[in-house]
């Protein structure tokens, strides 16, 4: 099931807003191993941005949101985007928080556009859709091309078998609805 923001801040109750003194702390320096992920996202989507960060580190990804980053340029020109650039290779996958905000955004249109060249072949990209809770998550229709991040309660059945889904995150390949893995076995591919 694709997340709704109440659904979200249900899972995710104790997430705490980033403070200054935890974003000094964060490093930002080139991260090689499997369990890296940059975050793309709406800045307007603070809260739940939080959430999906805390599920992730909460599987011990390291991750990189770009506010939080001190070296990064305010306000935005030329050398933000060559930063971006560098930060989204730098990182191993590249997760896209699909907001209606997010959506409409241009930088975050931008971004997912460069992660799709870097990223896509290797299958190292995917959506984390959050629908609106008074209304429909709707996308450009480019966006089914990426694997999704889902929540299953535990009620969905495997297709043609009696197996129950277990409770958790997953990615499922839209592509090929019979795929579904767990998220951390993506994040550790």
């Amino acid at each position: 099931m694709i997340l709704t923001e109440s659904k979200l801040r249900e899972l995710t109750p104790q997430v705490r807003v980033l403070t200054e003194a935890v974003a000094q702390t964060r490093t930002f320096s080139r991260v090689y191993h499997n369990l890296s992920v940059f975050l793309s996202h709406k800045h307007t989507d603070i809260d739940s941005l939080n959430r999906v960060r805390t599920i992730l580190e909460r599987l011990n990804a390291h991750v990189y949101v770009d506010w939080a980053d001190p070296e990064m340029q305010h306000p935005t020109d030329r050398t933000t985007a060559e930063a971006l650039k560098r930060k989204i290779c730098d990182y191993d996958k590249f997760i896209f928080v699909a907001t209606d905000a997010a959506i409409a955004s241009t930088w975050c249109n931008w971004e997912i556009g460069y992660g799709d060249a870097q990223k896509y072949a290797t299958d190292k990209i995917a959506l984390f859709p959050i629908k609106q809770d008074n209304g429909d998550w709707r996308g450009n229709e480019y966006l089914q091309l990426y694997p999704i991040i889902v929540y299953h309660d535990g009620t969905v059945r495997y297709a043609g078998s009696n197996r129950v889904i277990p409770q958790g995150f997953y990615v499922r390949y839209t592509f090929n609805n019979n795929i579904i893995i767990p998220l951390i076995q993506w994040l550790e591919r």
